[in-house]
């Protein structure tokens, strides 16, 4: 629990060196896209002070993960020389007032005058409870934060990130402004995105807040940095080991895989030098989303292997591969198996409309990278880390 004692000191200094300052309350930043906006925050918004909220044991391990998740995202960046704009606070965005003191509570409230919600569980296989504990009951305590700091504090603009994947298994053009409930969800984490996302919609007429909705984010488009080798990364190394003979879905379906840093550049631009909010904004590759066969044949290509060999894997519409599934060995069987979880956004042809977002980065230099343009430095990243497990023992 943070004493109001500590608080007091932090916002006593904090009043005069950041009178002109946006001062930016930020969850999830030890998080992949977390830490990410962090690090841009820091770097690219010098009139931003950053406030995070970490769960850990003790104030000083909540301050050794933030600096543990700098270290990793923008290793050029020096602890020494950011720490002074960063203010780390111990907390758990699942718990009432934040686990907070209700002094240190209320002091927080008005000191921040941005909110930049990210915290989140993505798994995809979690109970329902648990999930919705994360993802929905996190939000509804953030959301309630920002309208008691709108009422009565400086509060100015909220960002909630969400995922372009509430629309669960509707196919076709799916647009940023339009709220349907989807018929089925693939998993638990779209649907309590999707309770989430919708009482975050419900708040809009008295919150300024807008919706950040983002595809299926990989590695940084430079350096391919990933924290996170979940959803396309397990499809990757079963390609790279030639394990993955059969794939359900068509060539052509479109995958929106896009970039960690063209999320977090596109979000931060968006909400802290544009006037826009109370919208929705789909941070997708849209049009431009890479088809299915697309990422294959870049990947085979990367990987050294040839398209046409025989040990390429081989697409197989949904009833088709469905009914395969009942003759498969029992190695491929295993393949289809851990390709179970993925299935979903393999099937279904979809296509995120970016209208919102386009106009809101108009004139900004931001725009969605090819897909081949930065897909060397994915699988680059991914041997150099042996898919991750390099920084597991690291860590």
């Amino acid at each position: 629990m943070t004493t109001l004692a500590v608080w007091e000191g932090i916002f006593h200094e904090t009043a005069g060196r950041k009178m002109m300052k946006k001062i930016v309350f930020l969850t999830g930043a030890t998080g992949f896209v977390g830490e990410n906006l962090l690090s841009r925050i820091l770097q690219n918004h010098p009139e931003s002070d950053v406030i995070t909220l970490v769960r850990a044991d003790s104030a000083a391990h909540a301050a050794i993960r933030i600096q543990n998740a700098l270290a990793e995202c923008a290793p050029g960046l020096a602890w020494q020389t950011v720490s002074q704009r960063i203010t780390v606070i111990q907390g758990d965005v699942t718990a009432y007032h934040f686990g907070l003191d209700p002094e240190a509570y209320e002091t927080f409230l008005n000191q921040v005058t941005h909110i930049v919600h990210s915290a989140a569980c993505v798994e995809f296989n979690l109970s329902l409870e648990e999930s919705r504990l994360r993802n929905y009951v996190g939000t509804r305590n953030v959301m309630e934060f920002a309208l008691e700091a709108h009422r009565h504090g400086r509060l100015e603009k909220v960002a909630y990130v969400s995922t372009a994947y509430v629309s669960g298994n509707r196919g076709g053009r799916i647009l940023e402004d339009e709220q349907r409930t989807p018929t089925k969800f693939s998993n638990t984490y779209e649907q309590t995105k999707f309770e989430a996302d919708t009482y975050v919609q419900g708040l809009m007429k008295e919150l300024p807040v807008a919706i950040f909705r983002p595809g299926i984010i990989v590695g940084d488009s430079r350096t391919g940095h990933t924290k996170k080798f979940n959803v396309l990364y397990p499809v990757l190394r079963l390609i790279q080991n030639g394990m993955l003979r059969i794939i359900p879905g068509s060539p052509n379906t479109p995958l929106d895989v896009l970039p960690v840093d063209f999320v977090c550049d596109a979000l931060l631009h968006i909400f802290l030098r544009t006037d826009r909010t109370r919208q929705v904004f789909h941070l997708t590759a849209g049009p431009q989303a890479p088809s299915l066969g697309r990422i294959v044949r870049t990947f085979l290509r990367l990987f050294g292997q040839s398209v046409g060999n025989h040990g390429a894997p081989r697409f197989l519409f949904p009833i088709v591969y469905k009914m395969s599934k009942n003759f498969l060995d029992s190695r491929n069987r295993k393949m289809a198996q851990a390709m179970e979880l993925f299935e979903p956004y393999l099937f279904i042809d979809r296509c995120f409309d970016t209208t919102n977002t386009e106009a809101a980065l108009a004139g900004s230099g931001i725009s969605v990278p090819r897909f081949e343009a930065y897909a060397d430095a994915i699988v680059a990243y991914a041997l150099a880390t042996n898919w991750g497990k390099r920084m597991a023992r690291a860590a």
